[in-house]
């Protein structure tokens, strides 16, 4: 049940069983990935009955880090490995927390960590036959593979051309959605399709793509700005007003990051023209829409790059889209839960990873209305609208 992300039954499961303290830790994450509000108390109990129990610190650690007290939870973290130094999920967990708090070198060294949990859990990496590169300059050609989702896909393709400068030749191991855009964005790189046949003899070293700037040994002086793709703009349709493109729904992963469809049309008020980039909007939300659909839904993410380029602004919750209008350059305005993704760190409006991009911050558990009222205000503001 707790495996399988049915938290409350495995709450009831649990409250069956005596309380000692791996089961109060057990009802504490029960309590906490199910997003009730009262987790912290079992870890306190926890630790009551075993005072160095390690995944009761780390649950403690989680905690605080759940609410975006990052540097608080890092302390915590600290603690925890003090009990348990080699455990995976607690440094795995650790490396967010350092990621949110900007310390960039350090959490990208604790993130390899994520190929121990994965090779326990069987997901994302399957190691090929090729050895892992270190970063070093490399005689032979080296091949980088792809992982993880999209967005993260997307926001580290900055990386590549940085890799390419220390092998012979570069090739990425590129899922069908990213093809189009990668070949056109890096036209030195070579893009092998997941799925075609791979010839592995050929590379002398392999590296996952999110390893890439801890390989590369980089930080916020020496990261690559944005923009960094490119797509052909289709043609531009000159309604007379200013362009807005907007994505109202993230993937399943995080529906606490959905904005409603009502809510961002609202932007029409600000004088500007809204234009649907949502990847595969429902029945009722394509009724609502009409006219404002694009006559032939985008195949791949080259053409909604192309749709973005025709673009005046995107406004856009947390998805692989809004990493794309940051990586294309596209004046961005990014609505984030309150709950938001480390990348975008804490508190700060802009982003390091993209230039052209303002995080608006939601605050309210159940309220989009301000972070979008503040996306119009500076729509009215950038395109002189009254």
């Amino acid at each position: 049940m707790f495996e399988a992300g049915d938290y409350d039954a495995a709450a009831e499961h649990y409250r069956a069983l005596p309380q000692d303290a791996p089961t109060l830790t057990r009802l504490g994450q029960c309590a906490l990935y199910g997003g009730h509000a009262d987790a912290m108390p079992y870890f306190e109990r926890a630790l009551e009955l075993r005072r160095d129990y390690a995944p009761a610190l780390a649950g403690l650690a989680d905690c605080e880090a759940f609410a975006g007290r990052h540097e608080a939870a890092l302390e915590r973290y600290e603690k925890a490995l003090a009990a348990d130094p080699d455990d995976p999920w607690i440094r795995n967990n650790r490396a967010q927390s350092l990621l949110a708090a900007g310390r960039l070198r350090e959490a990208w060294a604790e993130s390899e960590v994520r190929f121990e949990l994965q090779a326990r859990t069987r997901s994302f990496w399957q190691a090929p036959p090729v050895p892992r590169w270190n970063g070093e300059p490399l005689a032979g050609a080296l091949i980088v593979l792809w992982e993880q989702g999209l967005g993260d896909m997307i926001q580290h393709l900055r990386f590549l051309p940085l890799a390419r400068a220390r092998a012979r030749e570069l090739a990425f191991l590129c899922p069908a959605q990213l093809l189009r855009l990668v070949a056109a964005s890096f036209p030195d790189i070579e893009i092998v399709g997941i799925g075609a046949p791979v010839r592995w003899e050929r590379y002398a070293a392999c590296a996952p793509l999110l390893s890439l700037p801890h390989l590369l040994d980089l930080d916020w002086g020496t990261l690559p700005h944005a923009p960094y793709l490119r797509a052909e703009p289709g043609p531009r349709v000159d309604s007379g007003l200013p362009r807005v493109g907007i994505v109202w729904r993230s993937s399943q992963f995080d529906p606490r990051r959905d904005c409603p469809l009502d809510e961002l049309l609202k932007l029409e008020e600000a004088g500007v023209e809204t234009v649907p980039l949502q990847y595969e909007p429902t029945e009722e939300e394509r009724a609502r829409l009409g006219a404002r659909l694009a006559a032939a839904p985008p195949r791949d993410l080259y053409d909604t790059a192309r749709m973005i380029e025709e673009m005046d602004a995107v406004v856009s919750v947390d998805t692989s889209v809004a990493h794309l209008a940051g990586a294309l350059g596209a004046p961005t305005w990014l609505l984030l839960a309150e709950q938001a993704a480390t990348r975008w760190m804490r508190e700060r409006e802009d982003s390091p990873w993209y230039p052209s991009m303002t995080l608006l911050r939601k605050r309210d558990a159940d309220a989009w209305a301000p972070c979008v009222a503040r996306a119009a205000r500076a729509l009215r503001e950038r395109f002189g609208r009254r």
